[in-house]
């Protein structure tokens, strides 16, 4: 079983949990993920979510994030990465639909 962490994340003046966890394999990534939800009253643009993925060692990957675009490209080198990357998405995937779930009025 593995750890998940609880940290808050503010944005905008709303504060909402995210929940983090570090995988490991040849290599060790943190994903973290968290929403406000949809709540009620909320319109479409009151809602927030966040997403992170961080190299805690031995990944290899190249990030590139064009902001003008509205583009993140991210790429991996290895099976390690790769098992990791799936269970970081898979992980962080599940966060954001428990917070959608657990939010909904």
């Amino acid at each position: 079983m593995r750890e998940i962490r609880m940290e808050m994340h503010e944005e905008d003046g709303q504060s909402f949990p995210v929940f983090v966890t570090d995988i490991y394999n040849h290599n060790i990534l943190e994903a973290a993920a968290g929403s406000t939800g949809d709540f009620p009253g909320a319109d479409k643009w009151d809602i927030k979510t966040y997403l992170r993925i961080k190299d805690q060692g031995g990944t290899n990957m190249k990030i590139n994030a064009d902001h003008v675009r509205g583009l993140i490209e991210i790429s991996l080198q290895g099976i390690g990465e790769l098992e990791t990357m799936i269970e970081a998405l898979t992980f962080m995937r599940q966060a954001l639909l428990d917070a959608k779930e657990n939010n909904n009025g």
